[in-house]
């Protein structure tokens, strides 16, 4: 059933009529049996979200079956836009475990599809399920051992981006699959690195324009987050994070991407405004925070380096000898090096409880984060990086909602109170 937050979204948005079957599994999973025409639906758990108030409603769901499991999204939208409900039926669809491919519930409104087919990502359908053997040749190259393997779901964001891994005898490869209008710019930011000097990022195998994928080495490093939750974090791994973020900074290239303070400032008010769409009062509170970090920034002196721009310890691999190498570039642009550093940060503090680190534990991985970065750079960074990392709090106090998380307004809510205590003590009482 509906959880008092959701329904409350409900309540407000009448525009929407699948909002209230989406955001109820037990509902949803109802209603997804009938439209498989009875199969036995044992669970479906909404893992992502994306929501734009009046319009339309994206949710994600791991499905569990008596067969096993499978993905599956749906999309609700106004009824206004039939249009779109219409073209929601593909031309060419795959038929899944669940036996529809592409399905409609008309009386809310909503489009159902089985993995892999998806409205935006074209290309997932194919690599999938390829026509021929040789189809994945234009995504992993001249690899024949990967040509018909199973891929194996890493992340998916519906209608945003795809990632997979494919397990051959000899490598693994990591093919990524993006949305066209986006694809240019990645394959560009994969071949500047490529490129750099004392960078170690993933190795960039293959590109297809045609089917707007990369492919990448599977990297075999546990990753940093990993590390910790295994309470295997080596000591002065976090200096050695330091080291790696300050060297990419300092590298000679241009991203194709650019962000200056307005712009960042911007993210951080649309962010507030999005909490407002799903909880008016933890928006409110996150616009004053907001406002009052961007206040804060004003008399920053916005740097201009490459940064990763989406750094947290899921992104950051240790290898022998306590190599750190940095993944996933997806945001990497021209910006302020502060952002990396309030990111990683704002990570840390968002997830240390559930990796088992207590308060003390994330300050002093943030201190020895920012010595190493000193150390590298010849700055220390970490007074101006406070308002950054309050300010990447701000930008995930939706994710909660976002990834479904039981109450959500609890998460959402302690969040942005860190936001506040970190602005709080860069000289602004919040």
């Amino acid at each position: 059933m509906l959880s008092r937050a959701d329904a409350a979204i409900v309540s407000r948005d009448r525009h929407v009529p699948g909002l209230a079957l989406l955001l109820d599994d037990d509902a949803f999973a109802r209603r997804l049996s009938e439209l498989a025409g009875g199969t036995a639906i044992r669970d479906a758990r909404g893992t992502y979200v994306r929501y734009k108030p009046g319009t339309s409603c994206l949710v994600a769901y791991e499905v569990q079956t008596g067969d096993g499991p499978c993905l599956v999204y749906a999309k609700a939208f106004r009824p206004s836009l039939e249009i779109k409900l219409d073209n929601a039926v593909e031309r060419h669809q795959v038929v899944g475990s669940l036996g529809f491919g592409v399905g409609i519930i008309g009386d809310c409104s909503v489009a159902v599809y089985e993995f892999p087919n998806d409205h935006a990502l074209k290309s997932v359908l194919k690599f999938a399920h390829p026509p021929d053997g040789t189809w994945r040749k234009k995504v992993v190259g001249r690899r024949p051992e990967l040509w018909s393997v199973e891929p194996r779901t890493l992340r998916y964001k519906p209608e945003r981006r795809y990632v997979a891994r494919l397990d051959g005898e000899g490598e693994s490869v990591v093919v990524k699959c993006y949305l066209p209008s986006e694809f240019d710019r990645r394959l560009s930011s994969a071949h500047l690195l490529d490129e750099c000097r004392g960078v170690a990022a993933q190795e960039l195998l293959h590109a297809s324009s045609r089917h707007s994928m990369l492919a990448f080495r599977w990297c075999r490093e546990r990753s940093l987050t990993e590390s910790i939750r295994a309470d295997q974090a080596a000591p002065g791994q976090y200096r050695r994070v330091g080291d790696a973020i300050a060297t990419l900074h300092h590298q000679a290239i241009e991203f194709p991407c650019r962000c200056d303070l307005s712009g960042f400032a911007q993210g951080v008010i649309e962010a507030a405004d999005a909490m407002a769409d799903v909880d008016q009062g933890l928006g409110e509170r996150a616009m004053i925070l907001a406002e009052r970090a961007v206040d804060l920034l004003t008399g920053h002196a916005w740097g201009h380096a490459p940064i990763h721009g989406d750094l947290s310890p899921d992104q950051v691999l240790i290898g022998p000898g306590g190599v750190v190498r940095l993944l996933d570039f997806d945001r990497a642009s021209m910006a302020d090096p502060a952002v990396d550093l309030g990111s990683f940060e704002a990570s840390l503090i968002r997830h240390g409880k559930e990796l088992g680190l207590s308060g003390e534990d994330v300050a002093g991985a943030v201190r020895e984060m920012h010595a190493g970065y000193a150390r590298q750079s010849g700055r220390d960074l970490r007074a101006a990086s406070r308002p950054f990392a309050a300010c990447m709090l701000i930008r995930l106090a939706m994710e909660p909602f976002r990834h479904r998380s039981k109450e959500w307004p609890i998460r959402s809510d302690a969040i942005l109170s860190v936001a506040g205590e970190l602005l709080s003590d860069a000289g602004v009482r919040a």
